[in-house]
């Protein structure tokens, strides 16, 4: 808010000023110089309320427990606590089985949970209402589990990596049916097989995180299986190159549970997907949503990368806006992890306002800085697609920190501003930034108190953002316009609500939508609706469909729009066309009709596929042409060159079979000394489409150990060995390995690279040692070429 002055309170200083508040609350210290000398033991002393002050100076290792109190803060001091389970656990459970109601945790590490049932946790929580704040899990197998008792769980600026058994069914964090899980500001990253994020929650708010696969093997990014309120805003969400499962977000897969309200909102995330595009003919999602009837918005995203938006079947009222989906959004450093907007991202300024009833909900406040609070987001005229603003250079705060403004502004978001006869609905009081320690108490006042009523008053707790309230009307004899005021610090706030008489109107066709409203002949759309002003009455409204180019374009020649439904989906069939043909479809009923423009356009290029943009040598790699469309029934003949055809070289031409959008070729690629770097050309019918290339020789570029250290005795199976290109059209590559001490470390003679891949993994069985042992793996080409050189890693065995 203009004029509005940011203020930062360190960690300490805002503890200080809450625990004030407790009272006669108790502080119990643990560490050398503590009263207690593990946290357990404190644990067990404290009464209902207390605090529990942790010194990193102490050893933790260990120390597993249950503990049943309630209230409790427990916190680490002098830096960040060290909570190692060492291979024991509490009642088969977890690390810390947290029973008690209303705790929170701040600052502590937790790591390595592990149970006979390999559903081992840093924390499962067993209570009601839990805050995590700054916390780090990692390399437990699971980093949360919630038994789901109903109640409120908090996770902000916090870290949750690398956890997981790798069965699939143990994930970085998983709550069970509690009432809401809030995640803000927090990375959450490398889940092993699982899930970075799984919530059963009714409701799910994300804002400002990092959701991250990134060189790990984490499955979907964000599971909400039973859908629930679901509102993600400012989030990064990118799935890497190994990941397990081609989806990102998925929503509903398992089914409603009873009393869910299922809602969707999406609003200014980047979704990064570094992974495949499809699997066995099965497209990447970046929203996988199973069947149900759900309804939201999706509005102001990128999505960057293969697949596809979103599966959704047009019942869900899934409504998308202004989202950028491209291949190439121009990120600050991809590589890095850094998705923050480049000079010349065609997402910078191209966003649009949000709809009103939305706004207050969905506008990103701030935006994720890795380590550190975060930023604020300017509020453009023009806002950019994706959780990033371009060029912010407010300086960024170090962690730990809690962010709150000295003046804040009271804003009201209702779902519906107009409405018929008596009823309810629910609202929420939102601030313009968090509220501060003790919360902020906003008053509502209403112009019309005998028509509507609702709370006098509502309070946002602290560090909270929003606050529901809930309103009910009776039926007025006429149209009345009641304005709805909410005031906090001395500044106020208007929105209104409109309770209209009903006026019985015959219904209409009120709009025709064609998506997309131009495709390349040839191709057929389910995505296109017809919309009444009303919902159809008793045997429903049959509306007709017409087009001027019925050899073009095919309609079914009626809808049925079902009674008590206001809209219907139908599909529109194109046949392949020469050059481009500008028409229409018309929907009539009722003596009314809407029409739409529709275009259809000739099969062209799309663009030319390599397995990468590194070939080695001398080999055969297999290549691809692909169209826009379906080739017409004489196929279509595409011309392939190479701007430098002695390193790498394709058929002079290619042809495209009928009915087919796409044509495989062979690139040879000759033997290279050094590498040569060009360009593969296609052209049909005077367009050029071009993929880069550079030749080189087979060479091994990498050879990862994970880990690198470890105990002997044990077979780790995530080992990896990685060439500069991936292996050839005509077999796979072998690497030969070796190790210099076989009775400590073995690991297999021979690893193939299988065809268009570039990675391969390996085992390494370990014997068990008497002291510290070093190992060097040694890996080389079974068909070695000039210059390939060889990798070497090292081991490190501990007894």
């Amino acid at each position: 808010m203009e004029g509005s002055r940011l203020r930062i309170r360190a960690a300490a200083a805002l503890l200080c000023a809450t625990v004030a508040g407790w009272g006669q609350a108790a502080t119990l210290t643990v560490g050398p110089q503590g009263r207690y000398s593990k946290p357990c033991q404190a644990f067990a002393a404290a009464q209902d309320g207390d605090l529990v002050e942790i010194d990193a100076a102490g050893d933790y290792t260990r120390d597993v427990c249950q503990f049943t109190k309630h209230n409790l803060r427990i916190r680490g001091v002098n830096g960040r606590p060290k909570i190692d389970a060492g291979g024991s656990n509490s009642q088969g459970k977890a690390v810390w089985v947290v029973s008690g109601d209303n705790n929170i945790i701040e600052n502590v590490e937790i790591l390595g949970a592990k149970v006979p049932d390999r559903n081992g946790a840093a924390i499962r929580f067993e209570g009601v209402n839990l805050t995590l704040r700054w916390v780090y899990f990692h390399d437990n197998e699971n980093g949360v589990l919630s038994v789901g008792r109903g109640g409120d769980i908090l996770v902000e600026y916090s870290e949750f990596d690398h956890n997981g058994d790798g069965s699939g069914a143990t994930h970085n964090i998983y709550i069970g049916p509690e009432r809401r899980l809030t995640i803000r500001f927090s990375y959450f990253h490398r889940a092993v097989i699982g899930h970075v994020v799984k919530s059963r929650a009714s409701e799910n708010y994300f804002y400002y995180n990092r959701f991250m696969c990134e060189d790990g093997d984490s499955s979907y990014e964000v599971d909400l299986p039973n859908g629930g309120t679901a509102v993600l805003v400012g989030n990064v969400i990118q799935q890497g190159p190994l990941t397990d499962n081609i989806h990102m977000l998925a929503y509903l897969e398992e089914g409603a549970r009873p009393g869910y309200s299922n809602v969707l909102l999406m609003a200014h995330n980047t979704l990064v997907n570094e992974g495949p595009g499809d699997y066995e003919g099965l497209p990447a999602n970046f929203i996988f949503t199973g069947k149900g009837v759900f309804q939201g918005l999706v509005a102001n995203n990128i999505f960057a990368g293969p697949g596809v938006i979103s599966n959704a079947e047009p019942e869900s009222n899934l409504v998308f806006l202004n989202n950028l989906a491209t291949q190439e959004a121009l990120f600050a450093s991809p590589s890095s992890g850094d998705y923050r907007l480049a000079d010349g991202s065609p997402a910078i300024g191209s966003g649009q306002a949000l709809p009103d009833e939305y706004a207050a909900l969905l506008t990103p406040l701030w935006q994720h800085q890795p380590a550190a609070c975060g930023q604020r987001r300017p509020q453009a005229m023009s806002p950019s697609p994706g959780a990033f603003e371009y060029g912010v250079t407010e300086p960024t705060i170090s962690e730990p920190c809690v962010v709150y403004l000295e003046t804040l502004q009271a804003k009201l978001w209702l779902a519906s501003s107009k409405v018929t006869s008596a009823g309810s609905q629910s609202g929420y009081v939102v601030l313009d930034g968090i509220a501060p320690p003790g919360g902020a108490e906003v008053s509502l006042q209403y112009s019309h108190p005998a028509v509507l009523t609702g709370p006098a008053r509502v309070t946002i707790p602290a560090g909270e953002q929003r606050a529901r309230i809930d309103l009910s009307w009776s039926a007025p004899a006429e149209p009345v316009m009641i304005t709805i005021t909410a005031v906090y610090r001395e500044q106020a706030a208007d929105t209104r609500l409109e309770i209209a008489v009903p006026v019985t109107i015959p219904p209409r066709v009120n709009a025709l939508v064609l998506s997309p409203a131009e495709l390349t002949g040839g191709n057929t759309t389910s995505g296109n609706t017809v919309t009444l002003s009303r919902a159809a009455g008793a045997g429903g409204a049959v509306v007709s469909l017409s087009t001027p180019n019925p050899d073009i374009i095919t309609v079914p020649a009626t809808v049925l729009v079902p009674a008590g439904r206001s809209q219907v989906s139908f599909s529109v069939l194109t046949r392949i066309v020469g050059a481009a043909v500008q028409s229409s479809i018309t929907a009539s009923w009722n003596g009314t009709q809407a029409t739409a423009p529709l275009k259809v356009n000739p099969v062209t290029l799309s663009h030319i596929l390599v397995p990468g943009k590194r070939l080695g040598g001398p080999a055969r790699h297999l290549g691809a042409v692909l169209l826009t469309g379906p080739a017409p029934a004489s196929g279509m003949v595409i011309q392939l060159s190479s701007t430098a055809p002695e390193a790498f070289a394709p058929p002079a031409q290619a042809v495209v079979p009928a009915g087919s959008d796409r044509v495989n070729f062979d690139i040879q690629v000759a033997a290279v000394s050094t590498p040569v770097s060009g360009e593969i050309k296609a052209v049909q019918s005077g367009e050029t489409k071009s993929a880069a290339v550079t030749a080189d020789a087979f060479s091994i570029s990498g050879l990862l150990l994970n880990p690198a250290i470890t105990t002997g005795g044990l077979t780790s199976g995530v080992n990896r060995v990685t060439l500069n290109s991936p292996a050839p059209a005509d077999g796979p590559m072998v690497v030969l390995l070796g190790s210099s001490n076989d009775a400590a470390a073995r690991v297999p003679e021979r690893v193939p690279v299988q065809p268009g891949l570039s990675t391969a993994s390996f085992q390494v069985v370990t014997g068990k040692v008497n002291s510290i042992t070093r190992v060097e793996i040694r890996a080389v080409l079974e068909r070695p070429t000039a210059g390939i050189g060889e990798k070497t890693a090292v081991l490190m065995l501990r007894p």
